[in-house]
């Protein structure tokens, strides 16, 4: 159908994919130096660190599949102005089937990592994600079909101009027209499941609620939005590039506080503060699972005392799994987009009345 853009998807693809290995390369590189100053002189890791670095292949890898996804989406859409639902199976093809090469190549990059007995669990870890990023990107394509034949034409058929801002904002919402709410995910390293979670529970808010309250989430991620650049501090780059432009954080912690910034405790506590002294909605989610054995205890102690910390100024939740955290999420995210929007007055009275309606019909 579109075989014929495989030699320009496959130059646009060879150049993200040297950004991304570099990007995971310096990354595995500065994490080894942490761990290695940690160590002290027996220079052994621990079960959890090599798990830690383990993941940051996996993040490049996800990082990947999402580049080749976008560069599909970006041609498709070059060429015929939209997506059409025949291409949803196209793309998916061929997302599908590098994402299992992805995870061929991370499951000897761990064998030869000489892990011991963390190497079946990261393997089924990177096997997991490679699924949800799968599940996840058929999810947007849907969404992207779905909001073309609900809208099929970008334009306003009414030619004359509104007189009032009254009618302008009663006009038919079109994708062209939507409110966009920039949602950051902030977390340690040790959710990254729970943060596909997220991503995928705001998918759901998308195809569930757009048509109503004309807004459109749109999920913030250090792997997907960050870009090489230098001159200050890692978490100061990364406030600049993404944390300054979100309008909601949503904040996931498991058994790690984080690392240290040179700012603060964290960079996941960084960008939290952030938004708290910018007067910006943040949300926040604490893990009850049973704690693992090879578990970092002094994060694990920072982490319990920020949280005792935030019971002065804050009302969190607790999840005990991942289902748990998406329910959460499920029942929160209506009444923290209405409140965000209404705040920034980026709907109308008609929305209002529209969001108020659908959350009391969702209650039911």
């Amino acid at each position: 159908m579109h075989e014929d853009l495989n030699q320009i998807a496959q130059l646009k693809f060879n150049k993200e994919i040297e950004d991304i290995s570099k990007q995971t390369r310096e990354k595995v590189i500065e994490m080894q130096g942490e761990y290695a100053a940690l160590s002290g002189v027996s220079g052994v890791r621990s079960g959890q660190q090599e798990a830690s670095i383990c993941r940051a292949y996996i993040d490049g890898a996800e990082r990947s599949v999402l580049s080749l996804f976008q560069i599909w989406v970006d041609l498709i859409r070059q060429r015929q102005g939209h997506l059409l639902r025949r291409d949803i199976a196209f793309i998916v093809d061929k997302v599908e089937g590098y994402a299992r090469t992805k995870n061929g190549h991370l499951h000897k990059v761990f064998a030869q990592r000489r892990i011991g007995g963390i190497v079946n669990l990261m393997t089924q870890e990177a096997e997991r994600r490679m699924y949800a990023v799968v599940a996840h990107i058929r999810r947007d394509l849907e969404i992207m079909v779905r909001e073309h034949e609900a809208f099929p034409n970008p334009t306003i058929v009414k030619q004359e101009v509104p007189h009032t801002l009254d009618e302008q904002t009663s006009r038919r919402i079109t994708r062209h027209s939507a409110n966009v709410l920039n949602i950051l995910i902030a977390s340690p390293s040790d959710v990254n499941e729970e943060r596909e979670i997220v991503t995928q529970s705001i998918a759901q808010w998308n195809a569930t609620h757009f048509s109503a309250t004309g807004t459109m989430l749109n999920p913030l991620r250090w792997e997907s939005h960050s870009y090489p650049s230098s001159g200050d501090r890692p978490q100061a780059i990364l406030n600049k590039q993404i944390v300054e432009s979100g309008d909601i954080l949503i904040g996931i912690f498991g058994y790690r506080l984080g690392t240290p910034t040179g700012a603060a405790q964290s960079g996941t506590i960084e960008e939290i503060e952030e938004f708290r002294k910018a007067g910006k909605y943040v949300a926040l989610y604490f893990s009850t699972a049973d704690v693992p054995r090879d578990t970092d205890w002094d994060q694990f102690d920072a982490l319990e005392k920020y949280k005792k910390e935030r019971q002065k100024d804050t009302l969190y939740f607790d999840f005990k799994d991942g289902q748990a955290l998406r329910e959460h999420l499920t029942n929160h995210l209506p009444k923290i987009v209405e409140e965000v929007s209404i705040g920034l007055k980026l709907s109308n009275s008609s929305q209002r009345e529209n969001w108020g309606s659908r959350n009391k019909r969702l209650a039911l």
